[in-house]
């Protein structure tokens, strides 16, 4: 499309950076989902069930409440969309979401091949800058990690539209400057950063020597569009609000400055390496900031005195790459090295644009050097990735991972421990919620762990204690709430765990568990007309929502209607042949209704399942010896 006279070569360029790319994340395709990869896919019912209306008139975390402590309320509705599409592929299965990332991946290098070549017409330095893209470490952060899909479609989104309006400028045909607007719309749908996309016009404008008066006419489209975009994000989308216009503080300048040296360093060092240089030894971290400052002073004079196109572009596409990071020192720190890596994928194609430079200057005077020195630079990039793949396996190897390099990272700690709580590793867990409590008293969700633990213990009056300093510290915390009213539920005080479920669905309306948990605690109290709005309601979030389709099942048969509860718990077994637990409730309806075949049969069925099983082998026991006494 947009190198005519290369259209094969270009197909043969992309299916080898994919080929590539599957080789180097292959380790990775069965991992697990890991951290936001649940919460936005697994346990996200618009995706499960195509809720696209739903999708576009929501933030990415629309099931966290706006006035909790949640991280953000990301309008990301392509990012969304594109895991509903996915879901319907792939289901529950890790594997396709990753090879979807790889695909992008793949996509995004070679546009970045495409740029570099239409701008500076160099198809050799071209080609090495895309392949350093497309190998780099740095990468896998967002490859691997389902939930960074929003910046590669951010980058695929954004690209394009910029090879679009090159084209335009190239031919001036009107379809493609078009198609470039309709782009940047998509690139602001999959992320905010796409605001950027302006200036990497100008630039691409101006490299390609465009009028000034061409120039101005053409973006002023980008720019409206970007602004309607910022007073819809601010005003009327279910999001946070963008604070771009805010001043920036002297502070805030200087930490941009010096998280150009840190990123510029990550990109050349592995991260393990990285942090135990720079953080344990402030001498060695002070030399290395002053060499790469030595190094872009350098890149800058000698673009300034030679004109140097790629130099120039390479440097103007890493600074524009991290021009977000200008508002976002309380996050970079909150999440970490490891969680904010990804907020280099686009400043890395500057990175690599340079890094070429110099491979290909050295491979023009030395030719069979600079051939050696690429392929290990490509060996080495490549080593370093299947490597950092291994640590996002799954969530025990990746928070240990995050946390070899970032001890003090309360996010993965705090998951750690919920990982070593699910594992039944209680003390274990208490030990991961302990060094979180004495680094930051405040930590609600710490106190959301310690709750748990205790609660599986059997110390509900320690569990509730940590619960309510859950709340001292976050009031809307509705899973604090919701595991109050299972306390209660479980002492059988009714109103009282009724409350707290009532309470956790004020603050999120959407929280499937606390609709799951009161509706079984109205069935239990024979509160039918309640539980059946609340099973109605759960099922018009996740018409698929297994539990909710028992807790139908359930309320009907408690109400005397075997067939209505024979349909939804039927239900049940089409989206889970194996839950033997509701084929134990089957059978246990038929033997009630007199029905005693049909009870033996799911009673049989489900102990093929769980042989083991001590309820229904007696279940089975009673209900052969009531066909028996039938029989006679």
């Amino acid at each position: 499309m947009f190198m005519a006279k290369d259209k094969i070569s270009n197909l043969k360029l992309f299916i080898a950076l994919f080929v590539v790319c599957l080789c180097l994340y292959s380790n990775g395709l069965n991992n697990d989902f890991i951290l936001d990869d649940n919460f936005l896919i697994t346990n996200n019912a618009y995706v499960k069930n195509f809720h696209v209306s739903s999708i576009f008139t929501t933030g990415i975390f629309h099931f966290k409440p706006k006035e909790s402590t949640a991280d953000s309320y990301y309008y990301r509705p392509f990012q969304s969309l594109s895991y509903s599409l996915e879901y319907l592929l792939w289901g529950g299965r890790p594997a396709g979401y990753r090879i979807s990332n790889i695909l992008l991946h793949s996509l995004n290098s070679l546009f970045v091949f495409l740029l570099v070549y239409l701008i500076l017409n160099d198809k050799i330095l071209a080609f090495s800058s895309g392949v350093f893209f497309c190998i780099h470490p740095a990468q896998v952060c967002l490859v691997t990690f389902i939930a960074g899909r929003s910046n590669l479609l951010e980058t695929f989104f954004i690209l394009l539209s910029i090879l679009a309006y090159i084209r335009w400028l190239k031919d001036s045909r009107k379809r493609f400057y078009y198609f470039s607007l309709l782009l940047y719309v998509g690139a602001l749908f999959s992320r905010e950063g796409a605001l950027l996309s302006p200036l990497y016009l100008i630039v691409c404008a101006m490299f390609l020597k465009t009028k000034k008066n061409k120039i101005f006419l053409s973006i002023l489209p980008y720019i409206v569009l970007g602004l309607l975009y910022f007073t819809l994000r601010n005003m009327f989308l279910p999001s946070d609000s963008l604070k771009i216009l805010a001043p920036l503080s002297l502070n805030q300048s200087l930490n941009f400055l010096l998280r150009l040296q840190d990123y510029f360093w990550q990109l050349i060092l592995p991260l393990n390496l990285k942090v135990a240089l720079f953080n344990k030894h402030d001498v060695i971290k002070l030399v290395f900031y002053f060499l790469s400052s030595l190094i872009f002073v350098y890149f800058l004079t000698r673009a300034a005195i030679h004109k140097n196109k790629a130099i120039i572009l390479g440097l103007i596409m890493y600074f524009v790459g991290l021009i977000p990071l200008l508002k976002l020192d309380k996050s970079l720190d909150y999440f970490g090295p490891v969680l904010s890596e990804h907020y280099v994928y686009n400043a890395s194609i500057g990175f690599c644009i340079i890094l070429a430079f110099y491979i290909l200057r050295l491979y023009n005077n030395y030719p069979r050097t600079g051939e050696t020195v690429f392929v290990m630079i490509c060996l080495f990039f490549s080593a370093w990735t299947v490597t950092s793949g291994l640590y996002y396996k799954n969530e025990l190897s990746f928070y240990r991972y995050v946390l070899s390099v970032d001890e003090h990272n309360s996010i993965a700690r705090i998951n750690l421990g919920n990982v070593y709580y699910a594992q039944k590793a209680y003390g274990q867990a208490i030990n991961e919620a302990n060094k979180v409590l004495q680094l930051e008293p405040g930590a609600w969700d710490a106190y959301i762990l310690t709750g748990n633990v205790f609660r599986a213990e059997g110390k509900p009056k320690e569990a509730m204690e940590s619960y309510r300093r859950a709340l001292v510290f976050n009031p809307d915390s509705d899973i604090a709430l919701n595991n109050i009213g299972l306390i209660y539920k479980e002492q059988n005080k009714y109103r009282e765990s009724l409350e707290a479920f009532d309470k956790a669905l004020a603050i999120n309306p959407e929280s499937l568990v606390a609709l799951e948990n009161m509706a079984g605690l109205l069935i239990k109290n024979k509160a039918y007309v309640q539980a059946l709005a609340v099973c109605k309601r759960m099922l018009a979030l996740d018409p698929h929502n297994v539990k909710g389709l028992v807790a139908m099942g359930v309320y009907w048969a408690e109400s005397g209607y075997p067939k209505e509860a024979e349909f939804f718990l039927k239900e049940v077994l089409r989206l889970n042949p194996l839950e033997y637990k509701v084929m134990e409730n089957i059978g246990a309806m038929y033997g009630n209704t007199g029905e005693i075949d049909k009870a033996v049969f799911y009673f049989e069925k489900a102990l093929k399942i769980n042989p083991l099983d001590p309820g229904l082998k007696k279940s089975l026991e009673k209900a052969l010896m009531l066909k028996k006494q039938a029989g006679q």
